[in-house]
């Protein structure tokens, strides 16, 4: 025997081991024919029925994420994540990890399951995650709240809303689970499963067809899952389940049951009240959406060129336009004294939609319209073919770029399109459709009452003349017919055209002067923006709507659409009878003629006009093969190139980047240990640098036995995998690290570097007999007796 293991031998004599004063040490060291805790077994095998109970509630708290999004996508988003969250926090409990490395690992998990679970769009073969899955990921983890509030729901429609509740259910999965299998308090699991119910309904839509019944399965489920575990924890500590207090503890039972009963109760009853669409909640009621309608010039404004400069050119073609029937543009409800525009009200104003408008059902009574249109020479944001929409479904080649940047108003009824329509563009609405009521079946309703913005700088003549003209009219449906047969009757129609008289625009004074001429002359745009003030001015919800409909309508079922077809009307809501239109505008035939004597001719003499001068020569521009114009662009030949190898690479390091997170964690841990603490510190850390290879590559250590019965058993079990295999550095390391432990004396850097040396070749052997993924393992970060030991012992000292 060597100097240096006999001085090892005779230390080991005279230090006594190590006390671990663990739970877990406490149940392993048992002996293996000894009877187990009964506390403790009760304990553990009690921990999957919580899990299985938890899963259970968290998917059926993740249930309230679906209706929002209109099909399955917020379901399996919010399963998926449940159940990623569960399984790693199992996964690192098995693996008995650190809980900072479970919240590692579920970070790794939550990009590598992210394409499969909530963008399988971007995924290749809706499995792989790509540079895009992990870049949405990423973004979405912190702006998809305000994404999923800002879109009128169903969100399917759009690639990203689903990543917030797929993150939600995720953290409350794993935060759930490691509460259950890390804690003796698995009752606190419930506050995640709140978490997740909360969220589900403040994020969500007000349709919620599912509500009472997972309102009633949580609560009864939840609640008789806390009784029984804070009982079950009870009976655990006083280690007898039974005892004298029997009965008592019968009494408890009893009265839970008893108290999840009338709780159930309690909830069927009042679930209604809180599944009501009226009654029912969300934060998208309160979130201003980010349009600014200001950037956009009012519809009203294009009246005019239509019908004079493209009164010949076809805006549109639509299929499915019943006889009477109306494309409307756009509704217009505020007037500023200068122009008639639509508003954009704090709660349903304009918000981003999908090709499904809404998720509500249609009132009784109501029937649907379908519309084919298909673009001409209209262009602009906003979309022909609005009212209240239920479907748009775009086609062509820019349907993607326009499904994403269409908005809508529920209660303008109209439709806009950030990026404009034009052109080639081709798309079907469905619109729901009203009865239609007569003057007849709208005598005696009351007028609405309908939240609108007071119209500001209002001509001084429109009040008074609106009271003048409905005098002595009694009903509202009179008073209304009234304002609008004054100016059909009594007014002259005027485009400009021709010679007549009529200025273009809707300010004040055009309006002023309108009302106060003795022969009114102007077209849709003023008649209607002077109808609509005259009833407001008198207390009648009255709005502006501008629109396209023919003189005469096709009866092969696709009407062409021409400039001249644009029309202004103004709709009045009654009571019980909604929108009602009107038509204030003269028929374009009655116009105002005046007799204009022609002059006589007066023949001049006839006189020899004097010759053309020349035409100038024309100057032809220099030939030059140097013109930018046509010159190819080899940048962007070039740039596409990079941008393309930049996707590649930022791919190729996402996918790196957590193995190489992995070794730059083990690389950080071998030299904290080599280079940190007393030499015998350092030196026993080249002994636990070569049981983590160990444990890395699956070879069981007994972290109880010395270290050079670990050095025995892993010599064996490296041999035994590969005779070859070198395994004396093994015993040699174990030897130096008890010598400088326990010899009491000073170790120099020499020995030092030895121990160190002598443990990169055991390490070497070990990874030589391991598997190759065995590098990038975790095991050798759980948390182990011998390690908390080791670190117990180097505070201590």
């Amino acid at each position: 025997m060597s100097p240096l293991l006999r001085s090892v031998t005779r230390s080991r004599r005279t230090v006594p081991p190590l006390k671990r004063q663990t739970l877990s040490s406490q149940v392993e060291a048992q002996a293996p024919g000894g009877p187990p805790d009964p506390r403790r077994s009760a304990f553990a095998d009690a921990r999957m029925a919580d899990l299985a109970v938890v899963a259970a509630l968290l998917l059926a708290a993740s249930a309230t994420w679906g209706p929002v999004f209109g099909d399955m996508q917020g379901y399996v988003a919010g399963a998926g994540g449940v159940l990623l969250g569960l399984g790693i926090a199992a996964l690192g409990v098995w693996l008995r990890l650190t809980p900072w490395l479970t919240a590692v690992l579920g970070m790794l998990g939550y990009l590598a399951f992210g394409g499969l679970i909530a963008l399988r769009e971007t995924a290749t073969g809706g499995v792989l995650p790509t540079a895009r899955t992990f870049q949405m990921l990423m973004v979405q983890s912190f702006k998809g709240w305000k994404d999923l509030l800002t879109l009128t729901p169903p969100a399917s429609a759009f690639l990203g809303p689903t990543v917030l509740p797929y993150l939600v259910c995720t953290v409350a999965g794993l935060v759930a689970g490691s509460v259950v299998l890390r804690t003796r308090r698995g009752e606190w699991a419930m506050l995640p499963v709140a978490g997740v119910l909360v969220s589900g309904i403040l994020f969500g839509s007000q349709h919620a067809p599912l509500a009472r019944w997972i309102g009633v399965f949580i609560g009864m489920t939840g609640l008789a899952w806390w009784s029984r575990t804070v009982e079950r924890r009870r009976v655990v500590r006083t280690g007898r389940a039974q005892t004298l207090g029997a009965m008592a503890a019968r009494r408890r039972r009893n009265g839970a049951v008893a108290l999840v009963a009338a709780g159930a109760v309690v909830a069927f009853v009042t679930a209604p009240l809180l599944t009501d669409s009226r009654a029912r909640y969300a934060i998208r009621q309160d979130v201003v959406p980010p349009l600014d309608l200001r950037e956009y010039p009012s519809p009203l404004t294009q009246f005019r060129s239509f019908i004079d400069q493209r009164e010949d050119e076809t805006l549109m073609t639509v299929k499915g336009l019943p006889d009477k029937g109306r494309v409307r543009l756009a509704t217009l409800d505020v007037y500023d004294g200068i122009v008639y525009n639509v508003t954009n009200p704090a709660t349903q104003g304009f918000r981003r939609v999908g090709p499904k408008v809404t998720d509500r059902q249609p009132a009784k009574g109501t029937g649907t319209q379908t519309l084919e249109v298909k673009i001409g020479d209209y262009s602009g944001v906003w979309l022909p073919g609005s009212g209240e929409l239920r479907r748009v479904d775009f086609t062509g080649k820019r349907a993607g770029d326009l499904r994403e940047s269409l908005y809508y108003s529920p209660t303008q009824e109209t439709a806009l399109t950030v990026t404009p329509v034009g052109s080639g563009d081709e798309y079907t609405t469905t619109t729901v459709t009203y009865r239609r009521y007569s003057d007849k079946q709208l005598e005696g309703r009351p007028f609405g009452v309908v939240d609108m913005q007071d119209n500001t700088n209002v001509p001084v003549a429109v009040q008074a003349k609106a009271q003048e003209i409905i005098t002595g009219e009694t009903s509202p449906i009179k008073q209304a017919r009234a304002l609008e047969n004054h100016l059909k009757t009594k007014g002259y129609y005027a485009d400009g055209k021709e010679g007549s008289p009529s200025r273009p625009g809707h300010r004040n004074q055009r309006i002023q002067s309108l009302l106060e001429s003795e022969y009114m002359q102007g077209d849709d745009e003023q008649y209607a923006v002077a109808m609509a003030l005259m009833a407001r001015s008198q207390g009648m919800p009255a709005r502006v709507v501008m629109g396209f409909y023919p003189e005469s309508y096709s009866k092969k079922g696709t009407q062409t659409i021409k400039g001249r077809d644009a029309h202004v009307w103004v709709e009045i809501n009654f009571d019980g009878a909604g929108w009602v239109a009107f038509d204030p505008t003269p028929p374009r035939d009655q116009r105002l003629t005046t007799q204009i004597p022609k002059p006589k001719p007066n023949p001049r003499p006839q006189v020899v006009q004097p010759p053309e001068p020349p035409d100038k020569p024309i100057e032809l521009p220099p030939l030059s093969a140097d013109d930018p114009k046509k010159a190819p662009d080899a940048r962007s030949g070039t740039a596409a190139w990079v941008r393309y190898a930049l996707y590649g690479v930022s791919g190729v390091l996402l996918f790196i980047l957590p193995f190489a997170t992995i070794l730059g964690l083990k690389a950080l841990r071998s030299r904290r240990r080599r280079l940190r603490g007393r030499p015998d510190v350092r030196a026993a850390g080249a002994w636990e640098d070569v049981l983590d290879v160990a444990r890395d590559g699956r070879i069981a250590v007994d972290p109880r036995r010395t270290r050079s019965e670990q050095a025995k058993a892993l010599a064996g079990a490296v041999a035994l995998r590969q005779e070859a295999a070198d395994v004396a550095p093994i015993s040699r390391t174990a030897s130096i690290a008890d010598f400088t432990v326990f010899s009491g004396r000073d170790i120099d850097q020499v020995r030092l570097d030895e121990a160190w040396a002598s443990a990169d070749e055991a390490k070497t052997a070990i990874r030589q007999v391991s598997p190759r993924r065995s590098r990038f393992s975790l095991r050798s970060f759980a948390r182990r007796n011998a390690w908390r030991a080791w670190r117990g012992r180097r505070a201590g000292e």
